[in-house]
């Protein structure tokens, strides 16, 4: 079962896409279930938001607050959930770069349009949903959100996880860590660091930036880095903002 919202004011519009939806569970020979919940505005979505959507389709132009500040808003909350925007004007598909929406979709769209860029989409929300980690710390146990590790920092013959809840030491080696997090999205800057492309704000010059830290790109690793970037995207990756 997949959770998708659409937030779109015209209510012809809504029909159109849930139908969409409805075509493509009865065409897919049970390979698709959806639970669809519709909105009307990005305020009532916001102001009843739980973090268990997979996906969300937010329409860019509506009345009290726009699609682009909607989902500066959603990013605050839920930084992994796919956004797609819909949209008449072309001109925004840059600004939703700025709040890491995985896609667009153009008005008029074709059910040929849309159900291609939701196989994506749900391919996408499959492989980079909501997945934690049992850390073994001194002070016993933390679970934590993959989504919510900014990045992996070795310290002699301990790790040093960065989070969206602070810092966690544990034992262990910085090998073994790449081995169990590069299928989830992390990337080696240099012999220290493996970061979560989820929270790669920034690459300028020999420094990335993450969760509001600068670490250093060395020689030797720039190159596997910036292709791991690219590849995280190209694939539906969803970064945090």
């Amino acid at each position: 079962m997949t959770k998708i919202a659409i937030i779109e004011d015209d209510a012809a519009f809504r029909e159109t896409l849930q139908s969409y939806l409805h075509r493509m569970e009865q065409s897919g020979a049970g390979e698709y279930k959806f639970s669809i919940d519709c909105f009307q505005d990005g305020l009532s979505f916001l102001d009843s938001y739980r973090p268990d959507f997979q996906i969300v389709l937010m329409d860019i132009e509506m009345p009290y607050m726009d699609g682009i500040k909607a989902a500066q808003k959603l990013r605050e909350l839920d930084d992994t959930v796919c956004l797609i925007f819909i949209t008449n004007m072309a001109q925004y598909v840059f600004k939703g770069y700025e709040v890491s929406a995985m896609d667009f979709i153009l008005k008029p769209v074709s059910y040929e349009t849309f159900s291609f860029k939701m196989e994506k989409a749900i391919a996408a929300a499959s492989r980079f949903g909501r997945q934690e980690k049992l850390l073994k710390t001194e002070s016993g146990y933390a679970r934590i959100a993959v989504s919510d590790i900014y990045y992996i920092e070795v310290v002699q013959h301990k790790l040093l996880y960065h989070t969206v809840r602070g810092a966690f030491e544990v034992w262990g080696i910085m090998a073994k860590a790449e081995e169990e997090f590069s299928p989830l999205g992390f990337a080696r800057c240099n012999v220290s660091y493996l970061v979560n492309l989820r929270h790669v704000m920034q690459v300028r010059g020999d420094y990335v930036t993450v969760g509001g830290d600068q670490l250093k790109i060395s020689r030797s690793y720039k190159k596997d880095f910036m292709q791991s970037i690219m590849l995280f995207y190209s694939q539906g990756g969803s970064a945090a903002r």
